[in-house]
């Protein structure tokens, strides 16, 4: 069975690496707007405001699109952020990950750009046991985009399981191509979500039910 899992909140959590992201942001922007950085940030905030106010998407890639970058220019400010002082090696993670290994298929699959995110699967110590990255700037398509799950569904196969942080960015458009649906802490109740876990320790006795069910086959 593959096992894709969102990454950023889902098996890391670092206000350090979101604020010096958000600074990244706010010198390219600087660069390719050529403001100070003092008015790129109120530029950020009052796009925030008025992205919500108009009940559209305001998070970071949304406010950053809107303030007049390019992803490609996103994509780069993240690569400028070196992880490894705000992310250590996870013995958890890596523990949860090696098992599953043992059985399944692991991947990635991120609106953040493949170089970062190997950046943090190394600084978490688990990047030799996820076999593929979806990432948004090698897909051309970021979550929840249909295109870009039909594209992980081309490759991987419709036997998959999508465990991520966000029901409405991971989950829903991967309940309606016949995933396995699990919500790592989400804020409330989904009816399109199949299990719901307080943390990613759980995550091997809700796959063990799943093949109990058989609905979860064994890697071939």
């Amino acid at each position: 069975m593959n096992l894709l899992f969102d990454l950023d909140e889902t098996l890391y959590t670092s206000a350090g690496l979101r604020a010096a992201r958000q600074e990244a942001l706010y010198a390219c922007m600087a660069e390719k707007l050529s403001l100070p950085c003092p008015a790129c940030m109120g530029l950020y905030e009052k796009t925030n405001r008025n992205l919500k106010a108009q009940g559209k998407k305001s998070n970071t890639i949304a406010i950053a699109l809107a303030c007049g970058l390019s992803l490609q220019d996103i994509f780069v400010a993240f690569d400028w952020v070196d992880p490894g002082p705000y992310i250590t090696p996870d013995i958890t993670v890596q523990k949860i990950c090696q098992v599953l290994s043992t059985e399944h298929n692991l991947s990635i699959f991120t609106n953040s750009p493949a170089k970062a995110a190997r950046k943090v699967l190394a600084c978490l110590g688990v990047d030799h046991m996820f076999k593929k990255i979806f990432s948004a700037d090698t897909l051309g398509y970021m979550k929840p985009q249909p295109e870009a799950f039909l594209h992980v569904v081309a490759v991987l196969g419709q036997e998959c399981v999508m465990i991520g942080n966000s029901p409405e960015k991971d989950l829903l458009p991967a309940k309606h191509l016949g995933m396995v649906t699990i919500a790592l802490h989400p804020p409330g109740p989904y009816p399109f979500v199949d299990y719901f876990i307080a943390s990613i320790n759980e995550l091997p006795a809700v796959l063990a039910e799943l093949k109990r069910k058989d609905y979860l086959p064994s890697r071939a």
